[in-house]
């Protein structure tokens, strides 16, 4: 009897599989014809090497398959544990061992969500946000406060970069308006601050 075999390997070196028609182990060396020594099976052997496959971040759903609740188009991989909706990749956010949406976790889900970031991530959005409270309590202090927050602010836009989690989380809009807010304290209390001191050198 005579036939083909295929065989996957990375390279076309001496490789091991099995005869079709026994199950003994066939040492491979060549390519081409060759011959079980148990049996007398004989074929040919291909070598190659698979192609590399590239999966997109979010796959299209075929028209069998369930789809994301919120991009209806992409194949859901996941159910989100809040709210039970089927959801793709590019929503499937996973916190403590559970996978959510992230549209769950902006809305319903978001005190989950500030649990994990608590625990998992700095906050440097707070920690403007607490400058600029700070600065409106004590404003005789914005010259600490507000160079604080606008440093804070630059920890923001870099924690965007680095980690999925907070950009979701955080938009591009909310961290923008961090830093017109400090801007705007900063101006504001610089002018005050400005007119006091010339205030004081005239009154002398």
């Amino acid at each position: 009897m005579k036939g083909g075999l295929t065989m996957e390997t990375a390279a076309p070196a001496a490789a091991a599989i099995q005869c079709p028609r026994c199950a003994a182990s066939l040492h491979v060396e060549n390519l081409g014809l060759n011959q079980c020594p148990m049996c007398d099976w004989a074929g040919e052997v291909y070598l190659f090497s698979p192609p590399v496959q590239e999966a997109e971040k979010a796959e299209k759903a075929l028209p069998d398959e369930a789809t994301c609740a919120h991009h209806p188009s992409k194949k859901a991989v996941a159910v989100c544990a809040g709210t039970g909706d089927y959801i793709c990749s590019l929503c499937a956010i996973t916190l403590e061992g559970k996978v959510y949406s992230a549209q769950f976790l902006n809305r319903g889900g978001r005190a989950k969500l500030e649990k994990a970031f608590d625990r998992y991530l700095s906050r440097p959005d707070r920690q403007v946000a607490l400058a600029l409270l700070l600065t409106l309590l004590f404003w005789i202090a914005s010259p600490l406060t507000v160079p604080y927050g606008l440093l804070r602010c630059f920890s923001v836009f870099k924690l965007r970069r680095e980690n999925e989690l907070f950009r979701r989380v955080v938009g591009g809009g909310q961290a923008a308006l961090l830093v017109i807010l400090v801007l705007i304290f900063a101006a504001f209390f610089g002018l005050m601050i400005a007119f006091m001191v010339i205030g004081i050198v005239h009154g002398r």
